[in-house]
Formats: structure tokens, sequence, C-alpha cells
């Protein structure tokens, strides 16, 4: 699905809003999980805007090209980014996020990226790349290591950061 930005002098569009809408601004990370702005359903009728139903994968195409994440509920999003509907039967989200933001797939895109001011990938050259496909109980198995290993990063982040403030703390106890 492609996105839309509702005409933003038209307030009744983001006023009194119930549907998450986001831009590439705020595409970071795995997951997400909430919205930039609400907008209106009259913004959806009556704009390009469309709503991708939860647990499929945005795709960041033009400003924040190569930003993947699952979204986590029903949103819309920007021109910017493109929604991808996914068969679950055949894909575990999670193992797709990790291989669409890796390193690895990142440096696939970047032969794709066109444009002279605004560098984008289109929906037919991104659905193009190729992507490891494993059988879904093996997607499985190495989606479930990867989200170990990413906790135990983000653990040990947590505890770095403590550790630093409790040097800090005592030197300036000392001091």
């Amino acid at each position: 699905l492609s996105g839309g930005t509702p005409n933003t002098k038209n307030q009744d569009y983001y006023t009194n809003g119930e549907i998450p809408w986001i831009t590439t601004k705020i595409l970071n990370g795995d997951r997400i999980a909430e919205g930039e702005k609400l907008i209106s359903s009259e913004a959806i009728l009556k704009s390009a805007a469309k709503i991708l139903q939860k647990n499929n994968i945005i795709a960041g195409t033009r400003v924040g090209v190569g930003k993947f994440s699952i979204n986590d509920i029903d949103i819309s999003f920007s021109q910017d980014i493109t929604g991808l509907e996914i068969n679950k039967e055949e894909i575990n989200l999670e193992f797709l996020v990790y291989q669409l933001n890796s390193n690895v797939l990142q440096s696939r895109i970047a032969p794709f990226l066109r444009g002279t001011t605004i560098k984008g990938i289109t929906k037919d050259d991104l659905l193009a790349l190729k992507i490891f496909k494993p059988e879904i109980e093996e997607q499985n198995r190495i989606s479930d290591k990867i989200g170990l290993i990413k906790k135990s990063i983000k653990e040990n982040k947590l505890r770095i950061s403590d550790s630093k403030s409790l040097q800090k703390s005592l030197i300036n106890q000392i001091f």
C-alpha cells in the first residue's frame, strides 16, 4: 500500500483524529506501536492516505529509505512509506524485519535508489529484493535467537548506563 499525507491546512483531518499516522521520522526500531499524529476517517477518505492492518511491515521508501518496522497497530502513513502486507503462514514477521534491517540487505537497497534531490526506491524494486526464506519453523528458531541476542544487548546497554551514572555520582561525591 502506498501512503499519503492528508492536507495539513485542513484541521478537521487532524482534530479529534482516531487513526494513528506516521512519517519516517519515527520509523526507528523493529516495531511501531503508536502514531506520530492522529488523523480522522475523513482524512483517509479524502486523501491518498490508507490504513495498513496491524502485523505487517512498514517500509521507508523515500525519505528514510531502508527503515523497516512491524506495525503493532492499524496505521496510516505518509507517501514516504510503503505498507507491505505479509503472508504470516509463510513468513515470521520478526525474522523478516531483522533481515530487512540487516547490513546485508541495506547494502542491496543502495543500487536501487533513484532521484536527484530525494533518493527513493520503488515498490517494484523493493519487492524484487532477494531475501533468505527458510521453512517457517527455521524462521521461528532464528527469530527467537535474534530476539534473545537483542534483549541481551539492550540489558547490557542499560547496565553500562547505570554503571556510568553510578561512576559519575561517586566522582561527584569524592570531589
